[in-house]
């Protein structure tokens, strides 16, 4: 291999470099044996970046940079691919890794790579650490025809990058270093997402100055010159999710209108998670000495601050700036940046442009999060001990001895008090009025460790309260890693210059809020984006319900997203204008449908609604319109039997759930477990738990008797759907193996598995989908602990059966004038660019929470997920498959849930059951049928 020259280190030493054939770990370089004695260097097993910052404290800097250029000057790594070289060392140092690169994706997943020394990932944060992207827009803001402003079009800058690699976990927001042995290491840089390489540096570590070292050197020159600038007017962002926002509380903030929404300020709870950041281009009237001024809002994390990276032309100017606190206020107020005294640092800068860039740090949060962290793990340790003695559902008559059947409760209940104080005194010197409460949830925790060491008899009838407060604190901590701020100006005056602040009187704020309260009178807020005069537009309704099922606060922002990509690409490209209306569709949809006042088309409608349309004959049969052929390969053939009654398709599926199976990874490897692959698999995991006093949860619900039906070979009903087959013996086994779960293997009929999720008592459990989107963003505390994987299935002769029902949401075309044209904007809908389009854009807004389960098959391959989660979830969704509707589908649903329970709570016989009630749900399909003329021919 040919050996490419590099800097040579202070010593005089160069480092050599090999493209290809790195040398094994333990390799030793030819000035190896005249390197001084080793320090102490970090085990090569993976462990937390701070264990191993702390193993590797020991180990001096390195003194000089060190340049790995890619061959031929750029390296082009597909996912998974890695760039390697081998670097030869004099001695040991610490080092920064700087990567110049170009990300290849443009779908707005942030690129990511993975750092391996010699084969191996030095600490748990080196996998997956994401590389900066900048985000840009034209700055012009769009309005529709009522005044309200639209968020520009973002794209992302196709240039190259350089970074220094950081970890924005919640536990170490900082650069990270590498520690690295004299002699020879094998480094690899490995791509999560394709991207281009063109270089990589070592660079040692580099000390900033503090404020008072810098300002020593400056001019003494004075300057009244001031410059505001708009926070909303930013230059460029890391992140496309953070937004400019509309705030109406304060007449003060700019610009404002009581009658339209303007975008007057940027950031909120969209800029929130650390490494993202935003730059702004200020344009300095004179060479000068400036203060920095802020206003701003935090009225998102009560009590505790926000806090923020300040880089002047991509610099940071003094150590002070490297986490810059915005107290709480739930009101707008002015920061201007100055010591513990109140003394505003001051800032040399030269005329012209200059970038001013605030990026999200954890700041001083930073001292004690990763001990919350610690703590929390901690107590549930310590609580799944005590419950693998005692039983979740525990008999508090019964004497338990702990001392004896857990010798290291004590000791552990001990140290974690001490965790606990020492976190709490931390967080007490950040908080100030309002932040109460973590501080309240700690000390209860730390009053009642103290109840369990003095009286440890006690402890089971103080469980229960316990466990909230484990649950309480870790909500908490999930909170306090998020550092929102919503600024709306930002001041740059010289030194000279008078301190001026924006401010309203209370006469002006009730006269402003006044005028708010008459506009809502005309405005119709219903309405998204352009209005148009009667009869015009394409009328199309969306639904909130079913969009909530993210957790999002409100359904105006999806609403936005989905009329922003009407009016840029459907409206454009068609010539229909379309006007599009939030409502509550469901019952509104029927009711006004057969009044003859609905809409053209209806979007993200539940599947229940269209059958019932098209029995009432106000939904459109889709199935003979033209390209629907087509259409229908754009999905698996799941989707669209919800929306099918006598051959026809009364509906285009948007949405599409399903169930999962999720379980914790510690407790199953400490366990010996692994996630089954059959119900006997499931039924001996969850025998392995239950010795334990650990529980499994599966729904009680009707989707896991159609799970266990399917898998057997059965239907609830037969082609035609005229008769209900829940008598024939798939059937009966079936509904025979769904209350065995309860009323044989004990499985809990009512739990919360989210709660119980996260605290371990209940490690594996299957629940829909979107449960992932849940664990991932409100229970960071549990990252790399868990997994998702197919349901349990049924062997056969064919393999294992996974099948199962589904749930989803579609899009309605009613019929009328307009159907044609409605059904152009239900095809556009569907269609792969427009269901990723809403999908990114969706995620890119509200964040993994909001992760938009598509049922359009090319659209899903685009979303955020990993390689490892969109295999394992196309795997089931292969096999997943639907119950069609009929006009008693509501009444089949009903006997279910009672026969459920009559099995269960009455001890009845499960076939005799099934046998009764499959007499009422087939005389209630015949009168339906009869309502609506449907019989085998036509049903």
């Amino acid at each position: 291999m040919n050996p490419f020259c590099l800097r040579t280190t202070a010593a005089g030493a160069a480092a050599a470099l090999l493209l290809a054939g790195a040398p094994a770990a333990g390799a030793e370089g030819a000035g190896a044996a005249e390197a001084p004695a080793e320090p102490a260097l970090p085990s090569t097993a993976a462990t937390a970046y701070l264990d191993y910052a702390a193993q590797a404290a020991g180990v001096p800097d390195g003194t000089e940079e060190i340049i790995l250029p890619a061959p031929g000057g750029e390296w082009a790594l597909e996912a998974g691919e890695r760039a390697e070289w081998t670097v030869s060392l004099p001695q040991a140092g610490r080092y920064r890794l700087s990567l110049t690169y170009l990300a290849q994706s443009r779908d707005g997943q942030a690129p990511a790579v993975t750092v391996l020394l010699n084969g191996e990932a030095p600490f748990e944060q080196s996998g997956g650490l994401e590389l900066d992207t900048v985000w840009m827009d034209d700055g012009v803001t769009q309005t529709d025809n009522r005044g309200n402003q639209l968020q520009p079009d973002a794209w992302e800058e196709a240039g190259s990058h350089t970074m220094v690699l950081r970890d924005n976990s919640t536990v170490h927001d900082g650069e990270l270093f590498l520690a690295l042995p004299a002699g020879e290491t094998a480094l690899a840089v490995e791509a999560v997402q394709p991207l281009i390489l063109y270089e990589v540096r070592l660079l040692p570590s580099a000390g900033t100055p503090a404020y008072a070292e810098v300002s020593a050197a400056y001019p003494s020159v004075r300057t009244d010159a001031v410059l505001e600038k708009e926070a909303e007017d930013l230059a460029e962002r890391s992140d496309a999710a953070i937004r400019r926002q509309n705030d109406q509380s304060d007449p003060s903030v700019s610009p404002n209108s009581p009658r339209s929404l303007l975008l007057n300020t940027v950031g909120g709870s969209s800029w929130k998670q650390p490494g993202q950041s935003i730059t702004w281009r200020l344009e300095v009237p004179e060479d000068g000495l400036y203060t920095l001024s802020f206003r701003y809002r935090q009225d998102l994390v009560a009590g505790l601050p926000s806090f923020r990276r300040l880089l002047i032309d991509g610099e940071l100017p003094f150590a002070e700036m490297q986490a810059v606190a915005f107290p709480y206020s739930s009101s707008w107020r002015t920061l201007t940046l100055a010591d513990g005294q109140g003394e505003p640092y001051q800032f040399y800068l030269e005329q012209g442009e200059h970038a001013l860039t605030l990026a999200v740090t954890l700041g001083d949060k930073g001292d004690f999060l990763p001990a919350m962290e610690e703590s929390i793990q901690f107590m549930n340790e310590i609580y799944r001990d005590i419950i693998m003695v005692t039983g979740v559902n525990i008999d508090i008559n019964r004497d338990f001895d702990f001392e004896e059947e857990l010798p290291s409760l004590l000791p552990d209940l001990e140290a974690l008090r001490e965790q606990l104080t020492a976190t709490r005194e931390r967080l007490g010197q950040l908080q100030s009025d309002g932040g109460d409460q973590a501080s309240s949830v700690l000390g209860d925790i730390i009053r009642q460790i103290d109840e369990f060491l003095k009286r440890p008899s006690r402890i089971p009838e103080r469980l229960d309260r316990f466990r909230t407060n484990i649950s309480t604190l870790s909500d908490i901590f999930a909170d306090m890693q998020e550092q929102p701020l919503e600024l709306d100006l930002i001041v740059l005056a010289g030194n000279a210059a008078e301190p001026v602040e924006r401010r309203s009187g209370l006469l002006e704020k009730l006269w402003f809020r006044m005028q708010i309260v008459a506009y809502s009178f005309v405005q119709d807020y219903s309405a998204i984006g352009s209005v148009y005069g009667d009869g015009e537009p394409l009328q199309v309704w969306i639904n909130t319900g079913d969009i909530l099922s993210t957790g999002v606060a409100s359904g105006r922002d999806q609403a936005q997203i989905l009329k922003d990509q009407i009016d840029e690409d459907f409206s454009v490209s068609t010539g229909i204008p379309v006007e599009l209306t939030l409502t509550s569709v469901g019952d509104s949809l029927m009711q006004a449908s057969l009044s003859g006042v609905g809409p053209d088309a209806a979007v993200f409608v539940p599947e229940a609604t269209p059958v019932n349309l098209a029995l009432r004959e106000v939904a459109a049969d889709l199935s003979g319109k033209e390209g629907f052929e087509e259409i229908r390969e754009w999905f698996y053939p799941s989707a669209l039997i919800p929306y099918t009654l006598g051959g026809g398709v009364y509906a285009l599926p948007e949405t599409q759930s399903f169930y999962m199976l999720f379980y914790r990874t510690d407790i199953f490897e400490e366990m010996g477990l692994a996630p089954p692959e059959t119900w006997e698999d499931f039924l001996d995991v969850t025998a392995a738990l239950q010795k334990n006093n650990l529980e499994v949860g599966v729904p009680e619900n009707q989707a896991v008797f159609e799970m266990l039906l399917l898998q057997h070979g059965g239907a609830v009903f037969n082609d035609s759907v005229t008769e209900v087959t829940l008598t024939t013996p798939e059937s009966i086994a079936a509904f025979t193996q769904w209350t065995d779960l309860y009323s044989q293997y004990g499985l809990p009929l009512y739990f919360d598995f989210f709660n119980r999720f996260r605290s371990g008592e209940m490690p594996m459990g299957i629940a829909a989908l979107s449960f992932y989107n849940q664990v991932a963003i409100a229970a960071p505390e549990l990252r790399g602990l868990w997994r998702m994987a197919p349901v349990p299935g049924t062997a056969g002769e064919g393999g294992v059966n996974r099948a199962q029902s589904a749930s989803g949401t579609g899009v309605v075309v009613l019929k009328g004038q307009r159907e044609d044209d409605a059904y152009r904007f239900a095809r556009w809908w569907v269609g792969a660019e427009t269901q990723y389009a809403f999908g990114q854009e969706l995620e890119l807004l509200m964040g993994t929470a909001a992760r938009y389960h598509t049922a359009n098959r090319e659209a899903f391959e685009k979303i955020a997920w990993t390689q490892e989660e969109r295999e394992v979830i196309t795997r089931q969704w292969e096999q997943t498959t639907d119950i069609p509707q009929s006009p008693a589908s509501y009444y089949i649903s009903r006997s279910l849930t009672n026969a459920f329970r009559a099995v269960l709570y009455n001890q009845r016989n499960p076939r005799e059951t099934m046998l009764r009630y499959n007499t009422d749900m087939q005389k209630e399909l015949e009168r339906k049928n009869e309502e609506f003329g449907l019989s085998a021919g036509n049903a």
